[in-house]
């Protein structure tokens, strides 16, 4: 056995000792297990909220999407780009999805070839099993949102980074950097990720000719996210307005979703990490900061950005939202895994034996969870009532008003045509019998615009019927 915590490992050295194709093995197991829950049900679930807005940004004329990622959707808009691709080929929910599948997929031996570089082969592959069987990374790796392709590019990035440490290089100072900053548009959560690189290469103290490379990298991702910064200090209103003030159980929440879904899923992670942080500080003592930073790496990567986040949401801003958190958890899988490859390294048999399976197992059960969740907004079902029974002349409201993009998605333009459709500030003419009104129930909805448009009804309509779904409201109004 390899001691993790002793000297420094020789890149892709443990690759090629006795029985190191078990590492291997069970990585190629990882993934294509990871491949099989992904495609598990993939359309199984509506489409909720915020992947309509994706099949709505996109699905239109090619410039007119590109005109609006590049003003409007900034953040995301690597992967809008890919769906305006992807779409003109299907748009099945399925489909549509297996854009996010593919990169929790591709996340797998990423991990793998990260951990064995920090650690070795032992970590390399337990890590990537316990991303493959990552509850909350699975739920969101099966939505048609970018937070599974960040997470892929934040590892990808990462794992550049190491190899730029361990061997300057003008190319791989160039690669980093562009890699870095594609995440970084991705979901600008990863610039958190990007301020651990920084940290990193401060403990590692690059000198003489070493150091040129980095000056590379920097000067490559300033001009990369130049505009990113722009718009930022640009933009027009809060798009996160909807994020509420941290609590304590907020906090404990968001650090269960990112250990896998739940308490169970905390407190494995909790004992593993634990164990992590220790094989690091104790690499600390041994050998100093500065060459220790292969194991304080993925310490840094979940303690800055969550130290940050939650700092930030008490005084500043609240951020605190457990999906935008999703960077952190190759992370948090790495120090797990170096955890219990150390107690295999220094503790009995059956205590490490208890560790693995106690993290497996919650695991597992995290992987249950998701597959067995309801859908957050059930759109699809919501719009067939609807659809079902309108009539000609009839209004179709939805709250609040860019929800549109999913009645558009699931109804048949015959039973609900585009005429039809209707805002909560602009209902026009209401010469039919009836106003369906669809409204999230989720806290972003804004109630008020719902009040609004209700008080304009009340005069010429009576509400006659109301019907829930998972998310959301439908209620139809006949003329009284």
């Amino acid at each position: 056995m390899v001691d993790i915590t002793e000297g420094d490992q020789d890149a892709g050295s443990t690759s090629r000792a006795p029985g190191s194709r078990v590492p291997l093995l069970v990585t190629a197991a990882a993934t294509l297990t990871a491949l099989v829950l992904g495609l598990f049900r993939l359309g199984r679930l509506s489409l909720w909220y915020d992947e309509a807005q994706t099949v709505g940004t996109v699905d239109r004329p090619l410039g007119d999407a590109l005109w609006r990622i590049s003003h409007w959707e900034v953040n995301q808009s690597p992967f809008y780009l890919l769906v305006a691709g992807w779409i003109r080929l299907g748009d099945s929910e399925a489909f549509l999805r297996f854009l996010s599948v593919a990169a929790f997929v591709g996340t797998v031996p990423l991990l793998f070839l990260l951990g064995r570089r920090l650690a070795d082969a032992r970590v390399g592959a337990l890590a990537a099993v316990l991303f493959a069987l990552h509850g909350f990374t699975l739920e969101w790796a099966q939505q048609l949102r970018g937070y599974a392709l960040v997470t892929c590019l934040v590892t990808l990035a990462t794992l550049l980074l190491v190899r730029l440490l361990e061997a300057p290089s003008t190319r791989r100072a160039l690669a980093y950097g562009l890699v870095a900053a594609l995440a970084a548009y991705t979901q600008f959560f990863a610039l958190l990720v990007i301020g651990v690189h920084v940290v990193t290469v401060a403990l590692v103290r690059p000198r003489g000719p070493d150091r040129r490379p980095f000056f590379v990298a920097a000067a490559t991702l300033a001009v990369a996210l130049a505009p990113l910064a722009l718009f930022l200090l640009t933009q027009e209103g809060d798009p996160i307005y909807w994020v509420e003030d941290p609590s304590g159980g907020q906090v404990l929440d968001t650090l269960s979703d990112l250990s896998g879904g739940g308490r169970g899923q905390l407190l494995a992670y909790g004992v593993a990490g634990a164990l992590g942080v220790a094989a690091a500080f104790q690499a600390v003592r041994s050998r100093g900061w500065s060459s220790a930073w292969r194991l304080l790496l993925p310490v840094l990567w979940v303690v800055l950005p969550l130290g940050f986040t939650v700092l930030s949401s008490a005084t500043v801003k609240p951020l605190l939202v457990s999906r935008f958190l999703l960077v952190v958890v190759p992370g948090l899988i790495l120090v797990a895994a170096i955890g219990v490859v150390h107690l295999v390294d220094h503790a009995p048999r059956g205590v490490a034996v208890l560790a693995l399976g106690g993290l497996l197992v919650a695991s597992l059960l995290g992987v249950r969870a998701t597959v067995e969740r309801p859908p957050f907004e059930d759109w699809r079902n919501a719009v067939a009532l609807v659809a079902d029974g309108a009539e000609p002349g009839d209004v179709v409201v939805t709250v609040p008003g860019r929800a549109v993009h999913a009645v558009r998605y699931y109804a048949d333009p015959a039973a609900v045509p585009e005429e039809a459709l209707r805002s909560p500030g602009d209902l026009g003419d209401l010469s039919g019998d009836q106003v369906w009104v669809l409204s999230r129930r989720r806290e972003e909805a804004v109630p008020n615009d719902r009040e609004v448009f209700e008080l304009a009804l009340e005069e010429q309509f009576r509400l006659a019927e109301e019907t829930a779904f998972h998310g959301i409201e439908v209620r139809r109004y006949e003329r009284r």
